[in-house]
């Protein structure tokens, strides 16, 4: 028996766990399992029994990075950034913004690649990313997901697979697989694309929120959900939820309870607040995102924010740059477009969580936040 804590990812670091899963995919004894928290969010579970204390997935993990070190802004210097429209029409009802990623994910998985991305499977609440080798798996990872995706095992089946492959994911997650693949020397192999990322939610919003709309607005179990509804324009985006009758939600985001929280960052991972790699860094050959701000403010089909950061990259988005139109910007751009830097940690975010993960109705919750605001706003 131990009498000190394994040499293992359990090990305190200098920074919060993301719930990135590479530590689990780069165990070489496959003894780290995904496993929601307290606080409703992916962290590692160590089975220590069957731990050799390797190492290998500290050294892979974001939680032991000296981020000191790290300079503000580090990735976007001297990088090539775009704003993308779609020339696609049809496409664009389908995806969040220009369809970049869509096209690329099609492109490559033309050319042989496996194609690895977030789905939202409603039936059994779970999201987890998933490896395509079709044009309608494909299909399947359009649009936004706004919980946290448990990618361990698809990026273990793109770690032993000998095909090349284009990977989309949060910011943490592309950190986290470049760590693996850098480490097993296979990164020539790998295209990988990041996204412009406002934080991670509890999972417990996402199950009191349901409650919340089930109760309310009498829907029976959702069976669509639509986390970035574009029928009241790209601007006026909002969420839209159907079940297998007639029932339907639909509401904008500065209406809707999920967005509520989500948006005023009450109830992000604690990994998320000053994440480097949320805010000016980043490990992927592209990052894409939302072109906000009032450049383009008269667009409403969408118009996407690209930042080619490595030659990889570049050589990846010229490959599709037929189908697109785009504008070359400013590295200017990007930083009055995004939300770039450190976020502040609401006073209440342990209240909120723990009332969310009590149970307590969602209501309830936003009651108490806002009375909490008001007696902040008097003092």
């Amino acid at each position: 028996m131990h009498n000190q804590p394994l040499d293992n990812i359990m090990k305190e670091g200098s920074n919060p766990c993301t719930g990135c899963a590479a530590c689990a995919v780069a165990c070489p004894q496959k003894c780290i399992e995904m496993k929601l928290d307290s606080e409703g969010f992916l962290a590692p579970l160590v089975r220590e029994q069957s731990c050799t204390e390797c190492g290998i997935c500290e050294e892979v993990c974001y939680k032991y990075l000296n981020t000191d070190t790290i300079k503000s802004r580090e990735s976007f210097i001297d990088s090539r950034v775009l704003a993308v429209v779609n020339n696609y029409f049809q496409q664009i009802k389908t995806v969040s913004s220009a369809g970049v990623a869509t096209s690329l994910a099609l492109h490559y998985q033309a050319q042989g690649y496996s194609v690895c991305g977030c789905v939202f499977d409603v039936s059994s609440d779970a999201c987890f990313h998933v490896v395509a080798s079709t044009e309608r798996e494909i299909d399947r990872m359009k649009g936004s997901k706004y919980l946290q995706s448990n990618t361990l095992s698809a990026f273990s089946e793109l770690i032993i697979s000998e095909k090349p492959a284009i990977v989309f994911g949060t910011p943490c997650q592309i950190y986290g697989i470049r760590e693996v693949i850098r480490n097993r020397a296979v990164e020539n192999r790998f295209i990988l694309v990041d996204l412009f990322c406002r934080g991670i939610p509890s999972f417990h919003l996402w199950t009191s929120y349901k409650s919340f709309i089930k109760r309310k607005f009498g829907l029976e179990e959702p069976c669509t959900v639509d986390f970035r509804d574009k029928s009241r324009g790209w601007h006026g985006y909002g969420m839209r939820i159907t079940d297998s009758g007639d029932g339907e939600y639909v509401q904008s985001l500065y209406n809707d309870l999920f967005f509520y929280f989500y948006l005023k960052s009450s109830v992000i991972s604690s990994a998320c607040y000053k994440c480097k790699f949320r805010n000016d860094l980043s490990a992927a050959d592209i990052r894409l995102g939302d072109f906000w701000g009032s450049k383009y403010i008269d667009y409403d089909e969408g118009v996407s924010l690209v930042a080619l950061l490595t030659k990889k990259g570049e050589e990846a988005f010229d490959a599709i740059s037929s189908k697109l139109r785009y504008e070359e910007c400013t590295l200017d751009d990007i930083y009055e477009s995004q939300r770039i830097g450190a976020i502040p940690v609401p006073k209440d975010r342990m209240n909120i969580i723990s009332s969310l993960a009590n149970g307590d109705s969602l209501e309830s919750v936003f009651i108490s936040h806002r009375q909490n605001q008001l007696a902040d706003d008097q003092t």
